[in-house]
């Protein structure tokens, strides 16, 4: 992945209020031995309710 690459598509299904993505960036495909990556948008972590806009 590059910066600026687009990573997913927002949507709205199921049981859900309002159109919403999960994310979770790991540093390798093995998921036993993988570690979390920080991830930011902006120089923030975004908060319940926040929008991130590209």
């Amino acid at each position: 992945m590059r910066l600026g690459d687009v990573v997913a598509e927002c949507g709205n299904t199921g049981n859900s209020t309002e159109p919403h993505v999960h994310l979770q960036a790991l540093d390798r495909v093995d998921i036993a031995r993988a570690e979390a990556v920080e991830t930011t948008f902006g120089g923030t972590l975004p908060r319940n309710g926040d929008i991130v806009r590209a």
